[in-house]
């Protein structure tokens, strides 16, 4: 940047401000192209802002044209509209979730289809921008709180200061989850949207104290449980480097919020034609369609090429209707892909009263097959929150410890361990042989050529001959 501002708040100040700063430039011979200087400016643009003594707006050259810009006509001029629109994210409330059906037309094999769904999309962002919202300047002094919220579609926050008694917002965040945040526990989700709205906002909170106002009451004692799942210790962690408190705030008081999680645009039903019901078999090859390995193993089949490696794939899987399966003792499974075995095992054990281990895999084996199936469903099984929160554990209780007395007698009772290997000596040693009195701690060695019944009698003998039986 070769840009320079100087602020002032009065005429008298600015002169003087100006004065010095030209000064300098005189000194080491800095100079300015007049036609591009402005001077005792109320409000100016500025990094494709407007500032003012009210606050930071989007300024208004970005504004026209993005109220000017005509429909997309292909997916380049598509993601021109969200670089523009983007740059103003932090202006707009529930951004990633307006944008959401525009997004998805940059996704891999989807058609190009600019409907009605992307129109309304755009005509809210343009309609937003150009009533130029006003976000307040951050100001570290005044007491600042981070309203968080989650939900299966998204995360949301603001970033809230305390101006003179009422809270006005310095930022918004959203983000739509992922594929596999979409099956998180409700609880995970709204940890999650603490941590990615701290990250966000990290550079106004580092070194201050705030709360976190969010609608989850579990969130306030999480940092005093002792175990919790490796994920969410994790997160934890990461939040080490704030001073923050936690306030539980009902969900009919976190509208705002709320708001930035959820797709705000409503779905005009008057336009569905028909609903579709798929059926089990439906969702199977829609699934297995999406995975590039499945589809390499149906082609493979298809092709009817049974020679070299591809002989392995006639004689495990079937391709039945377009679906591929697989054979396990004369029947034939489903494959389930990769991506999809976290709603296989949510469907077969949280659907279903969260049931054993054991038990679920018995009930995906009924229809499903998917390579390393035990050892995936068993860490499913045992991350279930609801499972470690209200199941008690089976079977027989652990007994009581009996621990050895011990005499105060020396060599009463001792103890032997090896210790080792090292490096072999020229006496072809490779451990030590450790006993320890456990009256009076005394500790005798002896270096051994391994860990064999044969040397450890040779060294017992030793010790009771010098030390008696």
């Amino acid at each position: 940047l070769d840009d320079i501002l100087i602020p002032a708040n009065t005429i008298s100040e600015g002169l003087k401000k100006l004065k010095d700063v030209l000064s300098l430039f005189k000194k080491y011979d800095v100079t300015l192209q007049l036609p591009k200087c402005t001077f005792f400016k109320e409000k100016l643009d500025y990094l494709g802002r407007e500032i003012s003594q009210d606050g930071i707006r989007p300024g208004s050259k970005k504004v026209r044209a993005v109220a000017e810009m005509m429909p997309p006509a292909n997916l380049k001029q598509v993601r021109q509209f969200l670089g523009l629109s983007g740059y103003f994210r932090k202006f707009i409330k529930n951004y990633a979730s307006i944008v959401s059906p525009i997004t998805k037309l940059l996704k891999k094999n989807v058609p190009f289809q600019w409907v009605e769904d992307q129109q309304r999309s755009m005509d809210v962002i343009k309609e937003i921008l150009t009533g130029k919202p006003v976000l307040k300047v951050f100001d570290p002094s005044l007491d600042t709180e981070l309203h968080t919220d989650a939900s299966k579609d998204g995360f949301g926050g603001v970033l809230l200061q305390n101006h003179e008694g009422v809270l006005h917002p310095v930022g918004y965040f959203s983000k739509q989850t992922s594929a596999e945040q979409k099956f998180y526990h409700s609880y995970e989700l709204e940890a999650l949207a603490v941590v990615l709205a701290l990250r966000f906002f990290r550079v106004y909170l580092l070194g201050i104290k705030f709360k976190v106002v969010t609608d989850c009451n579990a969130l306030r004692t999480t940092i005093s449980k002792k175990d919790l799942i490796p994920r969410i210790s994790r997160w934890w962690v990461e939040l080490q480097d704030y001073q923050y408190e936690v306030v539980y705030r009902p969900g009919s008081r976190m509208g705002h919020v709320d708001a930035l999680s959820r797709n705000s645009i409503s779905q005009d039903k008057s336009n569905i034609v028909n609903l579709i019901n798929l059926t089990e078999e439906d969702w199977v090859t829609a699934v297995q369609s999406k995975d590039e390995t499945l589809n390499l193993i149906m082609r493979t089949l298809a092709s009817g090429d049974a020679k070299g490696p591809n002989k392995s794939y006639f004689d495990n899987y079937v391709l039945k209707r377009g679906r591929l399966y697989r054979k396990v003792d004369h029947q034939l499974k489903w494959v389930v892909p990769k991506s999809s075995r976290w709603l296989i095992c949510k469907l077969n054990h949280d659907d279903v009263g969260h049931l054993g281990c054991e038990k679920t895999i018995d009930r995906i084996k009924q229809n499903y097959w998917f390579t390393g199936m035990r050892k995936f469903v068993k860490k499913y099984v045992s991350a279930c929150l609801n499972c470690l929160y209200t199941k008690m554990p089976s079977g027989k209780m652990a007994g009581l410890l009996h621990p050895i007395e011990k005499k105060a007698v020396p060599f009463d009772t001792i103890h032997i361990d090896h210790l080792g290997p090292f490096v072999k000596t020229r006496k072809r040693n490779t451990h030590l042989f450790v006993i320890v009195d456990a009256f009076t701690k005394f500790t005798f060695l002896e270096a051994v050529k391994s860990t064999s019944a044969k040397q450890c009698i040779k060294v017992l003998k030793t010790f009771i001959y010098i030390f008696g039986a």
